[in-house]
């Protein structure tokens, strides 16, 4: 799905969402703020670090949230938080011996390292999701639906080293970012006497769509503790 027709379809399900909720107020829904911690998923070695290398990967952030609950479904917003990275890693990887660059199955240069250079990355996850959801005992409820979601991923690298006697330059690269669909699953448990929620929500958070992927990939998990405006 090309990026303007994604553009489209978040804003005509967040037109949705805002067209249904006040209407459904009327039918004994109930709002809820979250707030929480999200861990993300790192992609393996090689992508955006290199193991041998010094480097710190700065996967858990805070998040927030706001869902409204009808009868049988739920829709809301979710951002899951933002990740950062900084690494000392070569410009290469590594694909045939003696060629200077990383090679992830070895965890070390094929031959002489090329020189080293600076890698900072950040990117950060939010979106809407709409889903159905389902009691199991008078306190816990399962769901599960659709996650609208906007990744986002630069890479700065100041001193990038493009070949063995080069000179380092500055060099930024980004993934083109857009509104991708993806499921989600999760879990709530409330006593119905209480506005306090103890809620997880897992969703799918990878990019797609050009060469400049995140550094977070596959799916991220998310717990939060809500309040229920009653």
């Amino acid at each position: 799905m090309k990026a303007r027709k994604l553009d489209i379809f978040v804003l005509a399900i967040t037109l949705l969402i805002v067209t249904i909720a006040p209407i459904a107020t009327a039918y004994a829904g109930q709002w809820t703020v979250l707030g929480g911690v999200s861990q993300f998923t790192a992609h393996d070695d090689g992508v955006w670090y290199q193991e041998a290398f010094p480097h710190k990967l700065n996967l858990i952030s805070p998040s927030v949230g706001v869902r409204y609950d009808g009868e049988g479904w739920t829709a809301g917003y979710m951002h899951l938080g933002r990740v950062t990275s900084d690494a000392k890693a070569v410009a290469l990887d590594g694909r045939v011996p003696g060629d200077g660059g990383y090679n992830s199955a070895t965890k070390s240069c094929n031959g002489p390292c090329w020189p080293l250079s600076t890698w900072h990355g950040k990117g950060e996850v939010q979106g809407v999701f709409l889903g159905l959801k389902r009691p199991v005992s008078p306190a816990w409820t399962v769901e599960g639906g659709l996650y609208l979601y906007r990744p986002t991923w630069q890479m700065d690298i100041p001193d990038w080293i493009g070949c063995l006697n080069c000179k380092p330059s500055p060099l930024t690269v980004k993934h083109h970012a857009y509104w991708q669909p993806g499921p989600y699953i999760g879990v709530r448990w409330q006593l119905p006497s209480n506005p306090l929620s103890l809620n997880l929500f897992i969703a799918q958070t990878a990019t797609r769509g050009d060469e400049w992927c995140s550094l977070y990939t596959g799916a991220t998990y998310n717990l939060s503790i809500g309040y229920t405006f009653k």
